[in-house]
């Protein structure tokens, strides 16, 4: 998890982990979300070793570890609008399920429709990155602070003032309104 095959794939992979990593981190505490990182990484790591047992080829970085963030990211904030660039020239505005969601089915059907190493096949460990996301879905639950709900509601109906959430039509009534999601 501490090697990688460049700077583009490290890149790439701190990429991800700088926009997503520190809300996970964010509702788990520094100290969870470094075990839940280290064990999403294990998870993907032995996934892909278990299914491709008879591979020769070495597997690094730290996409199934960063692919872990990317499945707590889905299930704690689906509706979450992200900044995305769409065929290198529009920038766009597109929810959580959207832009995570469309990139764990490609990894899927890369998995099923593309070779993961070996000769003439991809050198990306495909099965790693959905086990790593799988892993990272369902280990948020029990990882995450007890405060902290899942599938939460769109951010559309607050604003963030100074880190706190506030309801945006109570806001500009002058009002505040914290509440759970406000």
């Amino acid at each position: 998890m501490f090697l990688h095959g460049g700077w583009m794939h490290l890149g790439g992979n701190m990429l991800f982990l700088w926009v997503f990593g520190d809300n996970v981190e964010d509702a788990m505490g520094h100290q969870r979300f470094l075990g839940f990182y280290l064990l999403c990484g294990l998870i993907a790591g032995l996934a892909h070793a278990l299914v491709y047992a008879d591979n020769q080829l070495p597997i690094l970085g730290a996409s199934g570890a960063v692919s872990g963030v990317l499945g707590a990211y889905f299930v704690l904030h689906p509706r979450v609008k992200v900044w995305i660039v769409m065929f290198a020239l529009i920038p766009m505005r597109l929810p959580t399920y959207i832009v995570i969601g469309g990139w764990a089915v490609m990894q899927i059907a890369f998995t099923f429709t593309g070779s993961c190493g070996g000769e003439g096949g991809s050198q990306v460990a495909w099965f790693a990155h959905v086990a790593g996301f799988a892993a990272g879905a369902l280990l948020v639950i029990p990882f995450r602070l007890s405060h902290v709900t899942l599938w939460d509601p769109s951010d559309g109906g607050a604003i963030d003032v100074g880190g706190l959430r506030f309801r945006r039509k109570m806001w500009e009534e002058g009002k505040g309104g914290r509440g759970p999601w406000g």
